[in-house]
């Protein structure tokens, strides 16, 4: 368990925040948590969670209402302070980074680290990555070091521009698939058309490519909107 002394440290530690600030931020996250596990959002204090209930339930803290709300009124105050405690967590834990399976929140909050230590996803770089390379990547503590995914980093973006070099870019080689449509739907995590583009990816020799992964990655790339109406990240009928 951690205390919101913790927490104020670790925010000392790592910006340039006054005093004030960090008492504000700290006291903020301290805050929210009562509140949400009040109201039954949350079943344990911010400060009790696993990491895996971090995953869970930060992204549902802010989608609620009365969050949302709070967080308008007090200029992003509150949104700020559960980034902080995010990153205070993912500092103060190293027990996925091994792990095969981990949570969509883990890869997410790893993002910017992913994208320094893979040369800014850079297709034509990381193809090239020989076996010190690859070393180099299974000792970085700020990524998920699993050997067999950074080995398919290597081979899927070979792969990748093979799929380029076909189609001219890898946007025609999704349109084959897509015809260029939106697709609106929610509560699914597989769809035909994730099917079968895992299937396509799957044959030309990619790895790690499930179609739950391709259904995700059709999500983040737009061709599939799953926000919901009452989702702050609703925008109507077209993604924008």
């Amino acid at each position: 368990m951690i205390t919101i002394d913790d927490l104020s440290v670790r925010i000392k530690d790592n910006t340039s925040l006054s005093d004030s600030s960090i008492y504000k931020y700290s006291h903020a996250v301290n805050t929210i948590s009562k509140e949400m596990y009040q109201k039954g959002i949350i079943p344990v204090d911010l400060f009790s969670m696993s990491e895996l209930q971090c995953d869970i339930y930060l992204p549902i803290i802010l989608h609620d209402p009365d969050f949302l709300s709070k967080n308008i009124t007090g200029n992003n105050m509150y949104s700020n302070a559960l980034k902080q405690y995010r990153m205070f967590r993912n500092a103060t834990s190293d027990k996925l980074v091994d792990q095969a399976e981990v949570s969509w929140e883990c890869v997410l909050n790893k993002r910017e680290a992913f994208r320094k230590a893979f040369d800014g996803f850079d297709a034509e770089k990381i193809s090239v990555y020989d076996d010190n390379k690859i070393a180099e990547l299974q000792s970085n503590k700020d990524i998920i070091r699993n050997k067999l995914k950074i080995r398919a980093a290597v081979s899927n973006a070979k792969i990748f521009l093979e799929i380029q070099k076909e189609y001219g870019s890898f946007r025609e080689y999704l349109k084959v698939f897509t015809g260029e449509q939106q697709i609106i739907e929610i509560d699914k995590t597989t769809s035909p058309l994730s099917d079968a583009l895992s299937a396509d990816l799957q044959k030309r020799g990619m790895k790690f490519v499930g179609s739950t992964i391709i259904y995700s990655y059709l999500q983040a790339i737009g061709v599939i909107s799953s926000h919901e109406e009452k989702c702050f990240m609703y925008k109507g009928r077209k993604c924008q």
